[in-house]
């Protein structure tokens, strides 16, 4: 595979344990590597690590592990390289066997294959010997005690961490430009000329990019050639074992790039690098972010929707990793988004009218400072609600009203009615009221005066009960209060903030049939 063909290109001793051999002459490759996926990288960077932390904890068959799994998912030899040094320091013999000749037949001209050889050879002849005398509870590096305690763990020495190898990643913008790797041999040499320094050794060669390497710890010089109507374009790079580096030359100002990430509590946010507000162009990303950029110093926004813009200056140097963290807040409102179950909703907030909710159009959506506020929502012949609404910072939350039809009020109309009549004809037959109909016949006088003082007293207790009744009506109601109900407050989305209203949109076309004939109703936004 080409990924691993171009691993082994260096001229690296295998251990220091193995005996020095000459260094081989640098290595030419043809065809440049695919371009680098930045979440790719990232990826392979973690796994790196990973492996290289449990190496240096001495956990070595948890590190080979982790090395074969990243190599699984991203076949970069160094995974290949540093799994098989593992598997040997954890006693896996065999494995390590393996690891070795699969890393030799993906490029058995790779310089160092001798020395790669040379170990094989060795581990063979350690794999074929007796074992030795050993107690039967004593644990081997990185294993674990016959009893099934915890591992005893050895923390390798210098040598044996020097032995993993890193992943370097050299990328070019445009790509397909000519790269050469110097290696410094002393570690006085005087710095890299490109007329020939002394302490300094090419070690490939030949290359385009992109390419990816393998290369042990150490100090290296890193030329782009002159390309096309580009200039050179150069970097020296000191490398740890076990990690991953990215460099990236952008020809047309002759630098090298350095690699950002960033990260918030708000998966999504968007990134912007030296484009300050209004921003001018698209986000760089969204968290969490990773890429390559200028080296030197950068401003960076993170913009998510209901949270304050956050801004950072960060420092970036070519073939390093720079990173931080943007600890958003909130912004100090947040959003209601009214409806109601009738045609037209009105809304009063803390005693200010707002644009009424309209089955026609759509939700209301209002604007609020965070925190409680008392709402009243009414609509023509239902109850009116009346309610206190929390309205969280930087988040909306959908309000459903259902209010409920006033309690029909014919009864205490009608008995009103009756009170007053009987009322008016209790006044009508008051005693005082001289009716004669005999002037002669002082008894009929005084007969009649007894039945209209008998009729207006049961007038007026008749109009007291009207009344009661008429009153009792009025007040009763043996519906439920109107109320809302709330939905889980959300997230703004991008451009929230920017919506003054409901998107026009069709809710509902359904069949509509009345008294003078049918058609279809239209429901939607507009």
């Amino acid at each position: 595979m080409k990924k691993s063909l171009r691993l082994l290109a260096l001229s690296l001793t295998v251990a220091a344990a193995l005996p020095l051999l000459p260094t081989a002459e640098p290595v030419a490759y043809g065809e440049p590597a695919k371009k680098h996926d930045a979440a790719a990288v990232e990826q392979a960077r973690q796994r790196m690590e990973t492996g290289q932390a449990l190496f240096s904890q001495g956990r070595y068959a948890q590190a080979m592990t982790e090395f074969e799994a990243a190599y699984a998912t991203q076949p970069y030899g160094a995974f290949l390289y540093n799994a098989a040094v593992a598997a040997e320091k954890a006693k896996d013999l065999q494995r390590a066997i393996a690891h070795y000749k699969e890393f030799l037949a993906s490029d058995p001209n790779a310089s160092d294959a001798p020395e790669i050889k040379s170990v094989i050879d060795k581990l063979e002849k350690a794999l074929s010997a007796p074992p030795p005398d050993v107690d039967a509870g004593a644990p081997v590096d990185g294993g674990v005690a016959s009893d099934g305690g915890a591992p005893e763990v050895a923390a390798p020495d210098a040598e044996t961490t020097a032995r993993m190898r890193s992943l370097v990643l050299i990328e070019s913008e445009p790509p397909g430009a000519p790269l050469a790797i110097y290696e410094r041999t002393f570690p006085t040499a005087a710095p890299w000329k490109a007329d020939g320094s002394p302490g300094w050794k090419k070690i490939l060669t030949g290359i385009k990019t992109p390419q990816d390497i393998s290369l042990n710890i150490g100090h290296y010089h890193v030329v782009i050639e002159p390309f096309q109507d580009f200039h050179r374009s150069e970097t020296d790079i000191n490398l740890a074992p076990g990690h991953v580096y990215t460099f990236k030359a952008n020809l047309s100002q002759g630098a090298f790039l350095g690699f950002l990430k960033v990260k918030s509590p708000v998966e999504g946010a968007r990134v912007y690098i030296d484009d300050p507000p209004p921003h001018k162009h698209a986000p760089a990303g969204r968290t969490p972010f990773a890429g390559l950029v200028d080296s030197g110093e950068h401003t960076v926004w993170i913009e998510a929707p209901g949270y304050e813009p956050f801004e950072k200056k960060v420092e970036v140097a070519h073939g390093e990793t720079a990173q931080f963290v943007a600890e958003l807040a909130h912004v100090s409102y947040g959003y209601l988004r009214v409806e109601g179950n009738s045609d037209e909703v009105t809304i009063e907030i803390d005693g200010k009218p707002y644009p009424a909710f309209k089955n026609l159009t759509g939700p209301t959506r209002i604007k609020l400072p965070a925190g409680k506020h008392k709402v009243v929502l009414d609509a023509s012949g239902r109850k009116k609600f009346k309610g206190e609404i929390d309205v969280p910072r930087g988040q909306e939350v959908g309000v459903h009203a259902t209010l409920i039809d006033l309690y029909p009020r014919g009864k205490a109309v009608g008995f009103g009615v009756l009170s007053a009549a009987a009322i008016a004809g209790a006044i009508v037959t008051l005693p005082e009221t001289k009716i004669v109909i005999n002037k002669e016949d002082p008894n009929v006088e005084k007969g009649k005066l007894d039945l209209f003082r008998g009729l207006s007293t049961g007038l007026f207790i008749g109009a007291g009960v009207f009344t009661a009744a008429s009153l009792f009506f009025s007040f009763y109601d043996p519906d439920p209060d109107s109320l809302v109900k709330l939905d889980k407050a959300q997230d703004l989305k991008d451009d929230d903030d920017k919506k003054a209203s409901i998107a026009p949109r069709i809710r509902a076309i359904a069949p509509m049939i009345g008294q003078s004939g049918g058609g279809l109703s239209i429901g939607g936004t507009f």
